[in-house]
Formats: C-alpha cells, structure tokens, sequence
C-alpha cells in the first residue's frame, strides 16, 4: 500500500514542530541556554535565624512582569533552577507545616506565618536579587 501524499505531509509536519518546541522552549520559559546553566540557592532567615518548620514559597519578577516562583522547604533553604538573568524583585511567603491529617481536619485556624506579611508581594518588599551566570548563593535575612 503506497504512501499517501497527506500522511508524509504530515508526518514530516509533526518532525518539524517537534524540532521547533525543543528550540522555542527556552525563550518561552524566560532562561537562556547561553553559558550553561545557572542556579541560585540559600536560606531564608529571620532575625538572624533559619527559618524551620514552614513550607512557602520564593517569588521572583522581572522588570518585564515574569514571575519565577521555587519552593521554601522545611529547613528554609530554595534552589532557583536557570532563572532568567538580571535584576529581580523577590518575595517570601512562609506558614507553618502542617501534615495532611491536620489540613484535612475541620475547624484548623489557617496555618501561621512564619514571615512578616511585608515580604509577601516582590513589588513591595524591598527585597532584590542580580542574577548572573552560573552559580549563585542568595541567603535572605528577613527583619521580624
């Protein structure tokens, strides 16, 4: 049974933009390829101290609106995978752990903050970071 003209069409069609997801998605994801790649890590601290004992989140926006967010784990420490270069407003979001059995279990107050609500919002904050190529270590020091 010969090929029909439409099925190699396509065939042929599918390659390419499969080829072209792999080259585009880069660029989509807002981090370059360019160098290797580049990470940031540290901890959050508040007052000096780690914050432990919380689950949260690490925000970053870019001048032109991007936002990356990573997770916070329970020791306080993060890891920004190939985040995109530059200067970055950052925000931090902690509350207090709690096991699924406790989430699940009715009349729970809402879990604690761990952070001063300031530092919530990247925009105000007054927290910022500069990323540059390859590894970078960024230990936040929050004020209580």
């Amino acid at each position: 049974m010969p090929l029909s003209l439409t099925s190699t069409f396509h065939r042929e069609l599918r390659l390419i933009l499969f080829g072209l997801g792999f080259a585009v998605l880069p660029v989509l994801s807002g981090c370059s390829t360019a160098g290797g790649v580049s990470t940031v890590e540290g901890a959050v601290r508040l007052g000096g101290k780690p914050v432990e004992g919380g689950s949260g989140a690490l925000t970053c926006v870019t001048p032109d609106g991007l936002r990356v967010t990573t997770p916070i784990d329970q020791t306080g420490r993060y890891l920004l995978y190939n985040p995109p270069e530059g200067a970055l407003k950052v925000g931090v979001t902690l509350v207090e752990f709690r096991s699924l059995e406790q989430t699940a279990s009715t009349g729970q107050e809402p879990p604690k903050s761990l952070v001063p609500a300031r530092y919530a919002d990247p925009k105000t904050s007054g927290l910022t970071l500069t990323v540059g190529k390859g590894k970078q270590t960024y230990d936040i020091d929050l004020q209580p």
